[in-house]
């Protein structure tokens, strides 16, 4: 039969990983503290995934050999 056309958008992880820890303190301010900086960071990861999911019709999750996307497992 003939070709159908299908709404699609990707999503991607941020694979630059300092950019991914760092989005937090980008987005809410510095943290002097090491602990409250990673904290914003991956609170901001898991909104971001959270959302992306619950939005999604499917979800492919591939699990690195580095990262094990922990987000997505999460």
């Amino acid at each position: 039969e003939g070709a159908r056309s299908l709404e699609v958008t990707f999503i991607a992880p941020v694979t630059d990983h300092a950019a991914s820890d760092d989005c937090g303190v980008a987005i809410l301010g510095e943290e002097a503290d090491k602990f409250w900086h990673d904290r914003k960071g991956a609170q901001i990861n898991a909104i971001r995934t959270r959302k992306a999911i619950a939005e999604a019709d499917v979800v492919v999750v591939r699990f690195g050999e580095q990262y094990k996307q922990w987000n997505a497992a999460f």
